[in-house]
């Protein structure tokens, strides 16, 4: 069965005929294996402080990361939902967010911002969960 396999390749490439350097993803290479991942609550104040959350990721290459984050208690948004990092949400409510997710070389941030613009709002407990997403072959 070695005819099986996942391949998407690059604009302007036939999936069918081109060369697997031209893919963007193949089977037939390494690929994500696993990921570390956490979760975490952080209090945002709404007057454009930022809070930021900085994961020790500890490996030897800066790594694909993925975040999502919600409203822990349905101040602003439905505490049911989880949305992807990251988001900029302008004008909902008279507050605009800001939640960013970055990685390096040997961290991973997630920045979160509410501003109301003085409206003097209490402070949002926003849920935010990671992922990590590593090759364990290569550690």
């Amino acid at each position: 069965m070695s005819d099986h396999g996942m391949r998407i390749s690059a604009d302007g490439v036939s999936v069918l005929t081109g060369a697997d350097k031209d893919m963007v993803v193949t089977s037939k290479l390494s690929m994500l294996k696993g990921s570390l991942s956490g979760s975490g609550v952080v209090s945002v104040p709404q007057n454009g402080t930022p809070q930021v959350v900085t994961i020790a990721h500890g490996l030897p290459n800066i790594p694909m990361v993925q975040g999502f984050w919600n409203d822990r208690d349905g101040d602003v948004f439905n505490p049911g939902d989880f949305y992807p990092l990251p988001v900029y949400i302008f004008g909902f409510g008279g507050t605009d967010f800001a939640f960013t997710l970055e990685a390096d070389a040997t961290n991973v941030t997630i920045t979160f911002i509410a501003d109301d613009f003085g409206a003097g709002g209490a402070n949002i407990d926003f849920k935010y969960a990671y992922y990590i997403f590593i090759d364990k072959g290569r550690l």
